[in-house]
């Protein structure tokens, strides 16, 4: 009997560990499958597919996010990261001329804001012909440089540089910016990106006329980098007449990102006061032109440009506000 026993023992003990390791397994597969019930036919992952569900978990708190701004940011500071890895070590050779942005104080006033008076180019998104009211801010007085951007951001994005085959320009604008890029600029300096209505109310200047130098595009040869006197490329901001508000390059050089989402029919109801821009919508404004486009097309005063905010082309760049 004793000899049965312990004979019998071990056979009983391991059908018992069996019979655990069945259960522990069984509840390891109903962890794994995150409340799935494989009854109701629902898949366990593998350990791949966990990891895509984890991936689209991640994904799906992004897109739960009102605006997407935070989401496209963080793609932004990935995208930066890459970049500085790029260009961290990279040595300017020449000193920039505006190591650190210059901010213009722009009073408090009232002006018209839209298509000028007699110009017959106006696209529809640019009328009515409308009054508004805008606060005191401060504007940076050119567009931000590569320098500028390099010194804040630790990488510098633009196409215009040794390394695409063209001389060292630290005072030239910043481009191939997302409107994600320059709104975190924008922020780091203490400021944002200028609204439409703050950005025209600066160019203008107190005129009325399609460009701030007057209503025939021959003038724009003072003011203004353009297709026609550029040569296929930015230049140094400051390098052409400000205006009378003692801004610089508010027309040409490179297109400016501002905060508002597009809304071709805005002015329609467009607040008296201070108008925010519409509140979502697809594309970001830009403003001013620039080296690569048709004046009297697209370098007037008034004139509105959008593009998708995680765009970046080497025409586009940015200027920042204070308030």
């Amino acid at each position: 009997m004793p000899t049965h026993k312990y004979r019998a023992w071990p056979l009983a003990w391991f059908l018992a560990v069996c019979l655990c390791l069945a259960a522990a397994c069984s509840g390891n597969d109903e962890d794994d499958c995150d409340g799935r019930d494989p009854a109701a036919g629902d898949q366990c992952p593998s350990d791949g597919d966990a990891d895509d569900d984890d991936a689209n978990d991640d994904a799906d708190d992004d897109t739960d996010d009102d605006t997407g701004d935070d989401d496209v940011d963080d793609d932004a500071d990935d995208d930066a990261d890459d970049d500085v890895d790029d260009d961290a070590d990279d040595d300017w050779t020449q000193d920039p001329l505006y190591p650190e942005p210059v901010w213009m104080k722009i009073s408090s006033g009232t002006y018209n804001m839209g298509c000028s008076p007699g110009d017959e180019g106006c696209n529809p998104d640019e009328n009515p012909l409308h009054e508004i009211n805008v606060s005191e801010f401060m504007i940076t007085d050119a567009e931000i440089t590569q320098y500028q951007f390099h010194r804040e951001m630790g990488f510098n994005p633009s196409h215009f540089k040794p390394a695409s085959g063209y001389d060292e320009c630290p005072d030239c604008p910043v481009e191939q910016v997302s409107w994600y890029e320059a709104k975190e600029f924008c922020l780091a300096q203490g400021g944002r990106l200028p609204t439409e209505a703050e950005w025209e109310y600066a160019a203008r200047a107190g005129t009325t006329t399609k460009f701030y130098c007057g209503d025939d595009w021959d003038c724009l040869d003072e003011i203004a980098w353009y297709w026609d006197n550029a040569g296929d490329q930015t230049h140094a901001v400051k390098s052409k007449d400000d205006n009378e508000f003692g801004v610089s390059d508010m027309l040409g050089n490179v297109w400016e990102w501002v905060n508002d989402w597009y809304l071709s029919e805005y002015y329609e109801n467009s607040p008296l006061n201070d108008p925010p821009g519409a509140t979502d919508g697809e594309f970001k404004v830009l403003r001013g032109g620039s080296w690569k486009y048709d004046p009297d097309a697209y370098m007037t005063a008034s004139d509105r440009y959008l593009h998708i905010p995680e765009s970046k082309y080497n025409f586009v760049g940015f200027r920042c506000i204070r308030q």
